[in-house]
């Protein structure tokens, strides 16, 4: 079981690593429900903010982080601040004003770091934006694709739905839990992240992968590492069943907006050929995208700390400057990368370890069911078949060796994550 104060642990550096870029108060609730949907604890996200507050308000115990990450923390957060505090950052030469209530209204650090902020509860942010304000929802009437076009039936009275709670956050919505008596369960035991924010990119995209054929170069390496053929043909079987996959699909329609009024008058689709989706063999994947899921899994499964933040500054890089890789060759990638997983397994392996099973729910919860749901079902497939396979099993893999295959994999997809380290 993951006790109270592991999880606390976990969510503050959750949360730490995501607010470098605000510089102004933020919705520590919403903070918390965006963490919830990856670490699974079993309170509301109300109720673990207050415990997250009494966190914070005793920032100079916190170990673990720099002086400067603290500022932000308690300061994003509008947390008083002890005096403790204030005399260790003017120690270090920053400039510190507060309010009655001991908030830090004006920050200064000596290479010209400035925060100010009056922290008026009504203008809190999250994510940078405005928060959603449900007192003042107005229905606004859906835009309507070119392809839809509305039958002659009689007036039906307009019906205004109630508005829905907004959460400006990449992964699904979920209800919130409230078992404030109950003992967290097991970190491992994770949702499945939405696919909201799907990240496709089409193939007119300027930016593309490095490399010839990285899915072959790297066939060819691990078969000359591990002395076995871990593709089997499996590259052909992908390519059928990726080509099949995208013929299916043909005759659906192509939506261009999303409706957000559900309860509106029936609407006949018309049919357009020139909607016909594009085969998936040609969709292609934002690396931005793939590094954000990489850094989430391995927060999720306790990766060392070196391998997270190279993950993070990945996901910044790419934030500045993506890079694209077509899907099929992501998929021939990833599975070998699962067939080498569970050559590695072991029945009592040596130093931290996790079970073979559970770490593919987590792959397919935190890598790839949030790349999305459509454009990855052969993989999820492939998944969730293991997954029954291995119920029961009490084999496990060393994380070491889950860190190795991750490392491996981005760095054949693409040259700029070898930069990274260090």
């Amino acid at each position: 079981m993951t006790s109270n104060s592991e999880l606390c642990k976990k969510v503050i550096k959750f949360i730490s690593n995501r607010i470098g870029a605000y510089s102004q108060p933020e919705n520590l609730v919403k903070w918390c429900e965006l963490a919830k949907k990856t670490i699974n604890y079993d309170k509301s996200p109300l109720a673990f903010s207050s415990i997250i507050t009494r966190r914070l308000d005793k920032i100079e115990d916190l170990k673990g982080y720099s002086l400067m990450e603290k500022v932000r923390l308690v300061f994003i957060f509008s947390r008083r601040v002890s005096a403790v505090f204030v005399k260790e950052l003017e120690d270090k030469k920053c400039v510190v004003e507060l309010n009655d209530n001991r908030k830090i209204t004006y920050f200064r650090s000596p290479d010209g770091l400035v925060f100010t902020s009056e922290h008026i509860k009504q203008r809190k942010l999250f994510k940078g934006k405005r928060d959603y304000d449900k007192n003042k929802t107005v229905v606004k009437p859906a835009r309507r694709s070119q392809n839809v076009r509305k039958p002659k039936l009689a007036p039906i009275p307009e019906i205004f739905p109630n508005p829905p709670e907004v959460d400006d956050v990449e992964m699904g919505n979920e209800k919130e839990e409230s078992a404030p008596d109950q003992n967290p369960v097991e970190f491992d035991d994770l949702r499945p992240a939405g696919n909201h924010d799907l990240n496709v990119q089409k193939p007119d995209a300027q930016a593309s992968i490095q490399g010839n054929n990285p899915a072959q170069n790297f066939i060819q390496n691990l078969k000359s590492e591990e002395g076995v053929d871990l593709i089997n043909g499996s590259i052909a079987h992908d390519n059928n069943e990726a080509q099949n996959f995208g013929q299916n699909t043909r005759n659906r329609v192509k939506i261009e907006d999303f409706v957000e009024d559900m309860q509106r008058a029936p609407e006949v689709i018309i049919l357009d050929e020139e909607a016909e989706m594009r085969p998936l063999v040609f969709e292609k994947i934002s690396l931005r995208k793939l590094a954000e899921q990489i850094e989430t899994l391995a927060f999720n499964i306790n990766l060392e700390d070196s391998f997270q933040e190279k993950a993070l500054r990945a996901v910044r890089l790419f934030k500045a400057n993506d890079q694209l890789i077509p899907i099929q060759d992501f998929n021939q990638l990833f599975n070998i990368v699962l067939k080498n997983l569970k050559s590695g397994r072991l029945q009592n392996p040596t130093g931290t370890s996790i079970k073979l099973c559970r770490l593919f729910e987590h792959l397919a919860r935190s890598l790839i069911r949030p790349l999305g749901e459509f454009l990855m079902a052969d993989t999820l497939k492939v998944l969730e078949e293991e997954i029954e396979k291995l119920k029961g099993s009490e084999e496990k893999i060393p994380l070491k060796t889950v860190q190795g295959k991750l490392d491996g994999l981005m760095l054949v997809i693409t040259n700029t994550w070898v930069n990274l380290d260090e």
